[in-house]
């Protein structure tokens, strides 16, 4: 009996820790901004155009230990990075030119589950494909980290409003009346948005493309031409 009455305060004390945490995480919620709804045009759909920006800078100064080494430095100069892209896409065809700080480029279309592929070394050749990646079947993969989870909120930067979301060094900035991305940063890079209204006339799939699409369909089916 005295044994029960002696566990009594170490009882009462969980229950009021218990008690006090499920508080604190109450409390957390309710201080947590609530997200928009819908999140944002991460899947533009329909007829779209729009330029994308990218502007490269050195990683902030920091502790010895965290910046990277100049083997790993001299790796990342040497690749080609993007400069600008230019997307277009009208009901299901839509098409990216994508521009190299190497003066080259590349031209993709989609249609139909396929991807259609020219480069600027090689401009009357199509490599034909399935649209590969999750990302890549996506308008704006690059921003597929914004969620609900990564919501910090409201901002108003001249005048206008955007909602804000963060991912360790990662901050997109989306228009609040349109939901379009306006930019996107992070210590290494800046991304701009610029959308535009979507083009007069549709975009059209080359009969050569169309004829190599069935080509290599049939070749994946096992049927022999």
């Amino acid at each position: 009996m005295f044994a029960r009455f002696l566990n009594l305060p170490l009882l009462l004390l969980a229950a009021l820790t218990c008690a006090a945490a499920t508080a604190a995480d109450t409390d957390k919620a309710k201080s947590r901004p609530t997200p928009p709804d819908p999140l944002y045009r991460g899947q533009l759909g329909g007829d779209f155009t729009f330029v994308a920006e990218y502007q490269y800078k050195e990683p902030p100064a920091g502790a010895k230990d965290q910046q990277p080494s100049q083997a790993a430095r001299d790796f990342f100069n040497s690749r080609p990075k993007t400069i600008k892209l230019e997307a277009v896409q009208t009901g299901t065809i839509r098409r990216d030119i994508r521009y190299f700080n190497t003066d080259t480029f590349t031209e993709t279309w989609r249609y139909g589950g396929m991807r259609f592929v020219r480069r600027s070394y090689n401009p009357t050749t199509y490599d034909i494909g399935d649209s590969g990646s999750v990302p890549d079947q996506q308008d704006l993969g690059e921003l597929n980290w914004v969620t609900a989870a990564t919501y910090q909120g409201e901002q108003t930067r001249k005048g206008r409003k955007y909602h804000v979301y963060q991912l360790g060094d990662r901050t997109a900035y989306v228009t609040a009346d349109t939901l379009q991305p306006a930019w996107v940063e992070s210590d290494t890079l800046l991304i701009t948005y610029t959308f535009g209204p979507p083009p007069d006339q549709p975009l059209k799939i080359d009969e050569k493309l169309l004829k190599g699409l069935q080509k290599v369909r049939r070749s994946w089916a096992g049927v022999e031409d």
